[in-house]
């Protein structure tokens, strides 16, 4: 087979690296071979000396292979395995294919004895983990990603005993007092970010994956909340898709930082949105933000917002980017939402998938308003404005549900009743 050497010098979002890397690639490559080469490329960059280990040995080009076309293709899974196992290379001082081929025997079979021997290094590496006195969900991560690499290749390791779960760190959702702090620091962008994120329950990495379509036809039409389906290939897992929404603060934000794209920003050109645009853009590009950046956004608002103090002893924080989710199910669970119906604006697995399902966008979008979920403080009046909209959604006349007071004196009505 005749290779030809591919020089890279940036990675996906555009940095450069330190260091060309140099690679040596079948010059004739079948489709699937250059998706797999693109995938790798994508999930490694980050970190530049993993694609050459990644590359150069038969065993890890198998992981990728089967995480992108027998699971989810998730870059972030194939960065943690590949990223955890060279760390365990590193320490044995190995190559993965040399530890693959201490598992098997002349034939290509199982080698009880290789086995026995890479299980009990597998082991005392775990102790070593355990003496930096690293969280054990982590260590258990760890293990499962070198466990699992030596599974997609054929060799069955199991340690007879089990890791805690126990969780060292605990994470809180942020209070609303903490968010407006936030947002008054934050940049038209971020308010973005922060508020979809909060009042959405959307994940970081399906927010990503957001285009214009998500939002088009509410957002142009003025209507509030705005619904978002997302389809189950930008979820995680794939699994399934679900529904969710945007209120009243998220939508306004939304619409002057789309405005602000469509009339040109400071430095940029007007830029057109068709419905594949990424929602939240890149600055320097249009393309979608990388999951760390955001993380990075989140984290440096919380310290300029003195919600969050940088600790150099603490590895990690109770407020965290994925925490603004953790504050849409607080705050819906909190006014008496059912949890199913939460759960299934999350994303989550739950039983009842499909009965939430058949109830309608009208009928979710109910229960989203009826919830009053908000960043800002509420009025009364907005409160009753919100039970009107719900009784619409069910095709039945307000007037006839609610008082002639209730409807002319809604400064009257309890906050506390809706």
């Amino acid at each position: 087979m005749k290779y030809k050497t591919l020089v890279i010098e940036r990675g996906v979002r555009g940095g450069r690296f330190n260091k060309p890397l140099t690679l040596r690639v079948p010059e004739r490559q079948n489709m699937a071979e250059k998706k797999l080469l693109q995938y790798i490329l994508e999930s490694l960059s980050r970190r530049s000396r993993l694609v050459p280990f990644a590359l150069k040995n038969f065993s890890t080009m198998e992981v990728a292979r089967h995480l992108l076309f027998n699971r989810t293709g998730s870059q972030l899974t194939l960065y943690g395995y590949i990223d955890t196992f060279n760390c365990f290379c590193r320490w044995v001082k190995a190559e993965p294919d040399q530890l693959m081929n201490k598992c098997r025997d002349r034939n290509g079979d199982a080698n009880p004895k290789g086995i026995a021997r890479m299980t009990s290094a597998i082991d005392e590496y775990i102790d070593q983990l355990q003496a930096k006195n690293l969280a054990p969900a982590t260590i258990r991560s760890r293990l499962k990603s070198i466990t699992s690499i030596f599974r997609i290749n054929g060799v069955g390791l199991k340690l007879p005993y089990g890791l805690s779960v126990r969780n060292l760190y605990d994470e809180r959702a942020p209070s609303r007092e903490e968010l407006i702090k936030i947002l008054d620091l934050a940049d038209l962008r971020e308010r973005v970010i922060i508020t979809m994120l909060a009042v959405s329950g959307l994940r970081i990495g399906t927010l990503l994956k957001l285009q214009y379509r998500h939002v088009k036809g509410d957002l142009e039409r003025g209507i509030i909340p705005i619904h978002i389906h997302v389809e189950a290939e930008l979820t995680k897992g794939k699994r399934r898709s679900y529904d969710t929404f945007l209120n009243e603060e998220a939508s306004e934000y939304l619409k002057f930082y789309l405005d602000a794209r469509k009339n040109g920003r400071i430095g940029q050109p007007p830029e057109f949105l068709n419905d594949e645009s990424p929602l939240i853009s890149n600055y320097r590009e249009i393309k979608p933000l990388a999951a760390a950046t955001i993380q990075d956004i989140v984290s440096t608002l919380y310290i300029r917002a003195g919600v969050l103090t940088r600790n150099p002893k603490i590895k990690r924080y109770d407020l965290r980017a994925h925490s603004l989710r953790k504050f849409f199910l607080t705050q819906m669970i909190s006014t008496g939402t059912e949890r199913d119906y939460v759960e299934y604006m999350m994303g989550h697995t739950l039983s009842v998938y499909h009965d939430v399902k058949m109830k309608g966008v009208d009928f979710l979008r109910g229960i989203y308003l009826a919830s009053g979920m908000s960043i800002q403080p509420r009025n009364k009046a907005s409160k009753i404005l919100d039970l009107i909209e719900i009784i619409r959604s069910w095709e039945l006349d307000p007037k006839e549900i609610l008082t002639h007071e209730a409807l002319n004196h809604s400064h009257r009505v309890d906050a506390t009743t809706l």
